[in-house]
């Protein structure tokens, strides 16, 4: 093979990988393949016009002289200068190597405006050695940009390294051969600038490639990330379109009822139509209806926070878990007194025992808890709330003589459904979200909430929290 014919697979070759940065800059519109693809033309530019080629322009433009090929030669030479330092440093920016690039761009621009300018001899008497020391200089300030690259792990730093290395070499090689500095250093063969520019040019394309692989990874995770997010926030939207729903619809239902009663039962008294004894039972009456419909209402309200907030973190404190169910046993005893009913605490054995979690949140869950098992339970039963230490958690227990829950609800007894509604044993109305709001703070609190297997006479709802030593 002819030095001739590996020139024109060199120059092919050049032609081909500049024009395929440059079309992906046009498509991808990254800055780096439209420097890494000037270069590549100025470089084919160069190769065409240098002695010991083949002066293919020369050939392709028989008017063109040699002071002129010598002035586009220096020209394409001087933008190398220049597009080689902006390409890496558009790949791997730092803010701190700005001001050595915009150098090497003047200085691209005073060589250029000088080989137009003065007479070509003398001009490159002056630069020749100037411009040689710059190119050296600037290999300096990429190795660096690559070597920092290289220490915050950027993607295809190591390959463009090694395409900068093995040009660079080549083309001191061309340098020492040019300069005369060494006359016994000849190389015979094809010009040592353009096989390093084509090395050059393979090693920052597989680098490229690199790239613009992670690069589409990234924006296929944004993607999924996006999407997720829409779905997720689309879901929220319909949760709370279905929550806003259901709290009308209770609201209109449930407590229309008891306030028009509560109205009449008000409107009797008013105009004296019964008698102090009838008067004092409906006080009695209304109260009872107040109290349910306010229990309701807390119920309702919980529940809908809770329910269209559950992506935010509730605040997760030790507490005295014993102390927080002392004091809700306590609360209740008057209403399970009221009703006939034993409510107790069960020794647990453990004088403190503490939970991680929302204070409010496990309050709001056992008082329902102890709230429901009061209501379906009936006279002359019991009602017993304890808890106990289970490796890494807690489990609290809530059990009743009451009158179970049926096998059709054991299904959805956690969802907010209105099959769960149901009168208490004291006709006590229900608005079927106490366990629905239940499990959802316990979820948030990272616990477990579940009915246990009941027997034909009662009921026994346990939850976990977590142990705070």
């Amino acid at each position: 093979m002819t030095e001739q014919t590996i020139e024109l697979i060199q120059l092919g070759s050049l032609l081909f990988l500049s024009a395929y940065h440059i079309i992906l800059f046009f498509q991808i519109r990254r800055y780096y393949y439209l420097y890494l693809g000037l270069l590549g033309l100025a470089i084919l530019i160069r190769a065409m016009l240098v002695d010991d080629g083949s002066g293919l322009l020369y050939q392709l433009i028989p008017a063109m002289d040699a002071v002129t090929g010598n002035r586009l030669q220096s020209l394409t030479a001087y933008s190398a200068l220049a597009l080689a330092p902006m390409f890496l440093y558009n790949l791997y920016q730092y803010p701190r190597f700005r001001n050595y690039i915009r150098f090497f761009q003047y200085e691209a621009g005073l060589f250029a405006v000088s080989v137009l300018i003065f007479p070509w001899d003398i001009h490159y008497k002056v630069s020749h050695n100037i411009y040689n020391l710059s190119i050296i200089a600037a290999f300096v300030v990429v190795l660096f940009i690559l070597l920092r690259a290289i220490k915050h792990k950027m993607v295809g730093a190591k390959s463009v390294l090694y395409g900068v290395v093995i040009g660079f070499a080549f083309i001191f090689l061309e340098i020492v051969k040019r300069s005369g500095f060494a006359p016994n250093f000849d190389i015979q063969g094809p010009n040592l600038v353009n096989t390093g520019i084509i090395l050059m040019f393979f090693f920052m394309s597989i680098a490229l490639s690199k790239i613009y692989a992670h690069l589409s990874q990234e924006n296929e995770k944004l993607n999924r990330g996006l999407e997720e997010r829409v779905s997720t926030r689309t879901e929220q939207l319909s949760k709370s379109n279905l929550i806003q729903e259901r709290f009308i619809r209770i609201m209109s239902h449930d407590f229309r009822a008891p306030m028009a009663s509560v109205k009449s039962m008000l409107g009797l008294m008013e105009d004296d139509a019964i008698s102090k004894e009838q008067s004092k039972e409906l006080q009695s009456k209304i109260k009872k209806s107040l109290d349910q419909s306010l229990e309701m209402l807390d119920d309702l309200l919980e529940w809908t926070k809770a329910s269209s907030q559950s992506n935010i973190e509730l605040l997760q404190e030790k507490i005295d878990l014993k102390k927080v169910i002392v004091e809700l046993v306590d609360y209740f005893n008057a209403t399970a007194s009221d009703k006939g009913i034993r409510l107790e605490l069960v020794p647990s054995g453990v004088r403190r025992t503490f939970v991680k979690s929302d204070a409010n949140s496990i309050k709001v869950v056992i008082r329902n808890l102890i709230s429901n098992a009061i209501k379906f339970t009936e006279k002359g039963g019991s009602i017993e709330v304890g808890y106990k230490r289970k490796g890494q958690t807690v489990e609290v227990i809530i059990s009743d003589t009451g009158i179970g829950v049926p096998e059709e609800m054991k299904a959805t007894i956690f969802e907010m459904d209105s099959k769960n509604k149901r009168l208490g044993t004291g006709n006590e109305k229900s608005t079927g979200v106490g366990l629905a709001l239940c499990q959802d703070l316990i979820n948030q609190n990272g616990g477990k909430i579940w009915l246990e297997e009941n027997s034909p006479k009662g009921t026994i709802f346990k939850f976990t929290l977590e142990h705070s030593s």
